[in-house]
């Protein structure tokens, strides 16, 4: 698929969330973005200020380079600071910009930069943002992991239809250009719907998704279909506590028509687990968990791999340390 035609898909794609963007941005003033109005009304004059954010995490990943299952693998530490700014455009409107640097252990260190707008009304909602990466390690082409220039363009709507019911439309273009290897420059487009139950509150909202989505490589040995279900929780037992859980079941058919090809008539299934816990303590820390834990299998027997990844971190409110 050419970048044109890409891009021509991508601009259809958005088109109707752009319409309903517009309609969401003049709702009510809400809570912070994905969390429950309800829950944390108090403090909803307080995110109409300007808002400074620094965090700074400890990660490592546990079988970095996806070695099959039997083979030597070797795990990689890694260190990321990440600034965040937060400026209020409207009533809803939030504009928001992201500055992250990675330093990887024997590899190229690693920087990114995020830009988006989003809203959240009692009723609609909506978020899109454009992101550029340099560097960053691809899991999705070939079998090995490769650090690439990665470009996205994305966007979610999301409406309430009844108090307790939500449901939200994604849509995600992403393009990945590397250096080394020739043949893994690559596009994706997906698009995908969720469900989200909000009845009870900040204490438990469970939801469920699917997303669909094609990626096309200039290697056509490369080229797949993405399949993935998803069922989530969020949880906010206290103020100072914000928990999730998530499980994504993936599915990847491979199209290659020739025989020869290593691809021809591939399959893989890829389950994964995602657990997080925010901590507040007291104004300006706020210290963060991430745990992911995916298990590859595949009709190619050489992708047949375990790997997870830990991170420990914290996040400083730079304007509450000063006082802004």
């Amino acid at each position: 698929m050419t970048t044109r035609r890409s891009a021509q898909r991508l601009l259809a794609a958005l088109l109707p969330f752009a319409f309903a963007a517009a309609a969401a941005s003049a709702q009510e003033p809400s809570d912070r973005p994905r969390r429950d109005p309800r829950d944390r009304a108090p403090q909803a004059a307080q995110e109409r200020r300007f808002e400074y954010e620094v965090r700074l995490n400890a990660l490592r990943f546990l079988n970095f380079f996806q070695a099959p299952e039997g083979t030597p693998e070797e795990d990689v530490d890694a260190r990321a600071a990440e600034l965040r700014f937060r400026a209020p455009l409207g009533e809803t409107l939030q504009g928001y910009l992201h500055a992250d640097y990675t330093d990887y252990d024997d590899l190229e260190a690693s920087q990114g930069l995020t830009a988006g707008l989003r809203s959240e009304g009692e009723r609609q909602g909506f978020d899109f943002y454009a992101e550029a990466l340099r560097n960053r390690p691809s899991f999705d082409i070939g079998d090995r992991v490769e650090q690439a220039d990665i470009g996205r363009l994305a966007g979610e709507y999301s409406y309430r239809f009844t108090a307790d019911w939500q449901v939200s439309g994604t849509v995600d273009f992403e393009q990945q250009r590397f250096d080394v290897t020739e043949g893994r420059d690559n596009e994706y487009l997906g698009a995908g719907a969720f469900l989200r139950y909000r009845g009870l509150g900040s204490a438990f909202s469970p939801e469920v998704g699917a997303v669909a989505g094609e990626r096309d490589a200039e290697d056509p040995n490369e080229d797949h279909t993405q399949r993935d279900l998803f069922v989530k929780v969020r949880s906010a037992p206290t103020r100072a506590l914000y928990l999730t859980g998530r499980y994504r079941h993936r599915t990847r058919e491979y199209g290659v028509e020739s025989p020869l090809a290593g691809n021809f008539e591939r399959d893989d299934t890829r389950q994964q687990l995602v657990l997080t816990a925010d901590l507040k303590t007291g104004e300006i820390l706020t210290w963060n968990l991430y745990w992911s834990y995916e298990d590859a299998d595949s009709t190619n027997p050489t992708r047949d791999f375990t790997a997870q990844l830990v991170a420990l971190g914290v996040s400083v409110g730079v304007g509450e340390l000063f006082g802004w």
